[in-house]
């Protein structure tokens, strides 16, 4: 896959990092992970999320990612550096049954390292049918943007609570909250995102209707946060199996 059919790649370089347009090496990833209690599939890439009181489980895992001279820059001399890409993290998972009538409690945490090289900064604007603004000393760009990836430590962490079966008829709620804490080396204020919102589970996973509020943060080009933002989002999920 080259780096230069990605959406938004910019070929030119500059003193700050970027992908590099040559030729890439070979990409070694790695995920090594415990489980203490009941087991989870792992024949497919995707994990369940939460088990709503099915199972009891608690995991612990660490993960690499590393591609030798994935990234490039020019110093201060104009010389053309490229630099490794060098991703480490480590996450907690706990999904258990807390009540006799179905309730249950999920928790994920995750703390990773990137380098990405110097001053690397990426937006993620998922979903984005809007372009809220051109305005172009705005660092998120338009739409619902924000800065979601870069060199840098970043903790993330979410929490939900299923509440009894059958609250309201043969349905139940599940609210949530989740934090994305991020100390960016391009921003000169900590990124903070924060989401707040409820899944009311019709089936369980496999129908399920979720309303939320995001708060994102607004950097400008010079990496000051200037304003926050919020944003409802209502979304509806049907799976087939």
């Amino acid at each position: 896959m080259a780096i230069q059919k990605g959406s938004n790649y910019i070929a030119a370089i500059g003193e700050r990092s970027t992908f590099s347009p040559k030729p890439p090496n070979v990409q070694y990833n790695g995920y090594f992970q415990y489980q203490f209690k009941d087991q989870e599939s792992n024949l497919i890439p995707y994990a369940t999320g939460a088990y709503l009181g099915k199972k009891n489980v608690l995991n612990i895992g660490a993960g690499i990612i590393y591609q030798q001279d994935a990234m490039w820059h020019k110093n201060v001399a104009n010389d053309t550096i490229q630099t490794n890409m060098l991703h480490l993290a480590a996450d907690v998972y706990y999904d258990a049954p807390i009540g006799s009538k179905g309730q249950a409690i999920s928790f994920y945490g995750n703390f990773t390292h990137y380098d990405f090289g110097t001053n690397y900064i990426r937006n993620n604007a998922p979903m984005n049918p809007a372009n809220g603004t051109k305005d172009p000393t705005i660092l998120n760009g338009s739409g619902n943007g924000y800065p979601a990836f870069g060199t840098g430590n970043v903790l993330y962490a979410q929490l939900g609570y299923k509440f009894r079966d059958n609250l309201i008829g043969k349905t139940t709620l599940m609210p949530y909250v989740a934090i994305q804490h991020a100390h960016y080396e391009r921003l000169n204020q900590d990124m903070n995102f924060y989401d707040v919102g409820v899944n009311w589970l019709l089936a369980g996973q496999t129908s399920k209707f979720t309303v939320s509020y995001q708060n994102r943060p607004i950097y400008n080009t010079t990496g000051d946060l200037t304003d926050h933002k919020g944003a409802i989002i209502a979304q509806y999920q049907v799976s087939f199996n």
